[in-house]
């Protein structure tokens, strides 16, 4: 039985929905329930929901 990881299937799908971003993004953490934390070289952080297959940026 193989076991999937939920967190890089929803980057996959972050990064299908926003190509002009991925080249930005470094890297990503989960962040509440079907969503993750993507953080980008800046310092800017945004959150992508896989429910809503929409991303937002958030503030600290």
């Amino acid at each position: 039985m193989k076991k999937k990881n939920m967190w890089s299937e929803m980057y996959e799908s972050f990064q299908s929905l926003y190509p002009s971003l991925k080249k930005d993004a470094v890297g990503y953490r989960p962040h509440g329930y079907m969503s993750i934390l993507v953080y980008f070289p800046d310092g800017l952080r945004m959150v992508y929901n896989e429910l809503e297959r929409r991303a937002r940026f958030v503030t600290v």
